[in-house]
């Protein structure tokens, strides 16, 4: 099998550039692989979550497709035993996050400025001896993703297949920069040590609201986010370290019903402000003016507060919620 000519596209596109970190966080470790591709979100996200297409490519073939949260199994191969992979989060064509037997496979794509896109793996590892052989898998594996062309055969890279490709090479190749990158990383786990006993990796904020086109309309215009889009009734906004779910009210309820609560919005006063650290304090203007402007209601305009020596303006988005632009100045 391994003397068989080799598809020379699949190899380019295996030794493209490629960003490899290995990341502990506590007791946990954290491959994580990142690379661009000519591919478009929307093809992405189907070659991570059809069945028959991640047979062309993955180890994680799928008893369904993966485009809704709730229980699944998956094989790499057809007489494979079945393992675990229910899907945790599924925001169609941006955030896909299911397990992988013991450990959690999250993809994220990011949309190019021009074309194609940027698609993150963030695996969690059980036993971080073997992360080079994941390494080395995985950019097979995502080598041959990008080599994905509509109407052309090409064969799926897997078991001793991979020879052919150079993954014994990769191995080593990985192996060698983790442990290069092993000292600096420890002094770096030990400040982290240090300084923070938390065991939070992450950080999601839920927040109801009655129509998510309205709502979806605000946030894209007043956070400069043109492609927000909503997937069955919940709006994801990523910022900088924290993940905002705008969530229909019906879907809200649904959800904090499980923590013996209904779906409450804020009257006149309020139990929570959402603050932004904002770039410079004429965007902080400017995004209050936008907050007007498309249904909310700005309910101090941006001044320099002297307790706190900011540049603070405060608006509530069309269904009650409070938020914060805060410009810390020079």
């Amino acid at each position: 099998m391994t003397d068989e000519p080799r598809d020379e596209e699949i190899a380019r596109q295996i030794h493209a550039p490629i960003e490899v970190l290995l990341q502990q966080t506590e007791a946990e470790w954290t491959l994580i692989m990142r690379r661009t591709f000519p591919h478009s979100p929307e093809k992405l996200w189907r070659m991570l979550t059809r069945p028959d297409l991640l047979e062309r490519w993955s180890p994680v073939v799928p008893d369904r497709t993966l485009d809704r949260p709730g229980p699944a199994t998956c094989r790499e191969h057809p007489h494979d035993t079945p393992i675990d992979a229910e899907v945790l989060i599924a925001d169609a064509p941006r955030k896909l996050v299911h397990r992988w037997g013991p450990e959690l496979l999250s993809w994220t794509i990011t949309r190019a400025a021009n074309s194609g896109a940027t698609l993150e793996l963030r695996q969690t590892l059980n036993d971080p001896t073997r992360a080079s052989l994941y390494a080395a898998g995985w950019q097979v594996c995502l080598g041959r993703l990008a080599a994905e062309e509509d109407g052309v055969d090409r064969e799926r890279v897997v078991g001793d297949r991979a020879r052919a490709y150079g993954c014994p090479e990769l191995i080593e190749h990985h192996r060698e920069a983790f442990a290069a990158s092993d000292t600096e990383q420890h002094e770096r786990n030990t400040m982290t040590t240090e300084t923070t006993t938390s065991k939070i990796v992450g950080t999601v904020v839920c927040l109801p609201v009655r129509d998510p086109a309205i709502a979806l309309n605000f946030y894209r215009s007043v956070f400069d986010l043109p492609d927000l889009e909503a997937s069955e009734g919940i709006i994801a906004v990523e910022l900088p370290n924290l993940s905002l779910f705008l969530i229909e009210e019906q879907a809200f309820e649904t959800y904090s019903k499980k923590t013996g609560r209904g779906v409450a919005y804020p009257g006149k006063g309020t139990g929570v402000i959402l603050s932004c650290a904002i770039e410079s304090r004429e965007a902080v203007d400017e995004m209050l003016d936008t907050a007007d402007a498309k249904g909310g209601t700005v309910t101090q305009q941006g001044g320099v507060d002297e307790e706190m020596g900011l540049y603070l303006g405060y608006f509530v988005d069309p269904d009650g919620h409070h938020w914060e632009l805060a410009y810390a100045g020079e």
